[in-house]
């Protein structure tokens, strides 16, 4: 293989715990191929900054650094590390994760490189907990919980309907091919979430492959995307939810009503019943009306009229 293999795409921001072990991962890997490392630093308010520059000063033949002058906070900070990309596969690593087996991106590429109608691939990996809250466990399982954080373990090979009904692979666990990524329509930059799109735009091209391995920890702790965000603990990030599966689903010529719609009507209905627990009552009542405006006319006309008359 000529030239530059793989990319190694770190994203970072506030992670001076852990972006240094993070960093450490990466370049512990053992690959019969050149590869590089880009790390794109968001203007971190805490050490993050100094310790990547420092860690690219150590390694400068292999690390390059793309720094924000402002927090952005969107995902320009991963579109120009993708746009500057020289490998042919790019793999993905949040700055506060850390990839634990020195071969994974050997496998990872050996894998693709035997099967071409792959467009990208990704393994389990360990949830670990930093407050120590819960038991380290895995992400991908055979019955999820609800009250960790996990996704029900995919199939072998996923198809771009698979890939748009539901976002199972975690972000340190994927490797790209990286020309299905090239050419990412504008709405993607304003987006809250950045890895489902990144999905779906590979499966438009190929198989999404797993490979039931754990090669990574996923971290979570207090200023992590999960704590953020994932819990969904306000009607913003429902609807940064929802506006990623619309975009989504736009962008397939709304091929996907049939998947998208239900999933997003659940979605609502799910989170309107929690808030409304929380006494949350606005909310819980415009997540309530989201949910009816997901449901098709003829289910919606049937309520109505099954409704008690007074």
């Amino acid at each position: 293989m000529a030239g530059i293999t793989l990319t190694t795409l770190v994203i970072t921001y506030n992670h001076e715990k852990f972006i240094e072990e993070a960093l450490e991962g990466v370049l512990m890997q053992q690959t019969e191929f050149e590869c590089e490392v880009i790390v794109s630093e968001d203007c971190s308010t805490d050490n993050t900054r100094a310790i990547v520059e420092r860690v690219a000063r150590e390694h400068p033949e292999r690390l390059r650094v793309m720094l924000s002058e402002r927090n952005l906070n969107d995902n320009t900070v991963l579109r120009r590390g993708i746009e500057a990309a020289r490998g042919r596969y790019l793999a993905l690593l949040d700055g506060d994760d850390v990839w634990t087996d020195p071969a994974k991106l050997q496998k990872q590429v050996d894998f693709l490189e035997s099967r071409p109608d792959c467009s990208m691939c990704f393994h389990n990996a360990r949830v670990v907990y930093d407050d120590r809250s819960h038991e380290s466990h895995l992400y991908l399982v055979d019955e999820p919980s609800p009250v960790l954080i996990s996704a029900r373990k995919p199939k072998p090979l996923s198809t771009l309907e698979d890939v748009v009904r539901a976002f199972f692979a975690p972000t340190c666990s994927t490797v790209f091919r990286t020309e299905y990524l090239r050419d990412m329509p504008a709405w993607y930059d304003g987006l809250a979430a950045g890895d489902h799109p990144l999905h779906v735009f590979c499966a438009e091209h190929g198989y999404v492959a797993y490979l039931d391995q754990v090669m990574a920890d996923y971290r979570v702790h207090a200023g992590g995307l999960w704590t953020v965000r994932g819990r969904y603990e306000r009607l913003e990030d429902v609807e940064a939810v929802v506006e990623v599966f619309d975009a989504i689903n736009q962008h397939l010529d709304r091929r996907f009503d049939h998947v998208v719609d239900p999933y997003i009507e659940r979605f609502y209905r799910a989170r309107a019943v929690a808030f409304y627990r929380d006494r949350k009552y606005r909310s819980a009542l415009a997540c309530a009306r989201g949910a009816l405006g997901r449901r098709p006319v003829r289910r919606r006309a049937k309520r109505l009229l099954s409704l008690p008359r007074g």
